[in-house]
């Protein structure tokens, strides 16, 4: 999405800086659910460390 906001900057002739001032973000959490009517098992073993 850093590509639109360059473009849009550049279409308006606005420093990337100006077209995105006062605008905060704070990162929260992200959750995914996904219902493919089955399951998947993982069963790895960790490789020793020896």
């Amino acid at each position: 999405m850093l590509d639109t906001y360059v473009r849009l900057a550049g279409a308006l002739s606005l420093a990337l800086d100006d077209l995105l001032g006062g605008v905060t973000w704070t990162p929260g959490e992200i959750e995914f659910e996904i219902d493919a009517g089955y399951e998947v098992d993982f069963d790895v073993e960790a490789p020793d460390a020896t």
